[in-house]
């Protein structure tokens, strides 16, 4: 079964950008290098945050909700579901 993540990034704007994938490093390569379009224009980006799943559809599911619900997302954040990242860290596999 694959695994997935959401991760929350923080723009050079201050906002934040909810995505999902199954290789976060990869993705967030793609992020930090101008080829993901809603983040192109607003680089630098920094991972803020992120969550393992199982597998990609859960992760799809809970982004969903997440930018449906910033209170969840606060709430999962102050609960420590989601893994804060320090600058310039990127989680293993």
């Amino acid at each position: 079964m694959a695994k997935g993540y959401v991760y929350i990034l923080k723009t050079t704007a201050g906002n934040r950008y909810i995505g999902s994938t199954i290789n976060l490093e990869r993705r967030y390569t793609e992020h930090r290098t101008g080829k993901v379009l809603p983040t192109k224009n607003k680089l630098q980006v920094t991972l803020l945050a992120y969550r393992k799943f199982s597998d990609v559809k859960e992760a799809a599911i809970w982004e969903k909700k997440y930018k449906q619900s910033h209170g969840q997302l606060e709430r999962d954040v102050k609960k420590g579901i989601l893994v804060g990242v320090p600058d310039g860290y990127l989680p293993a596999g």
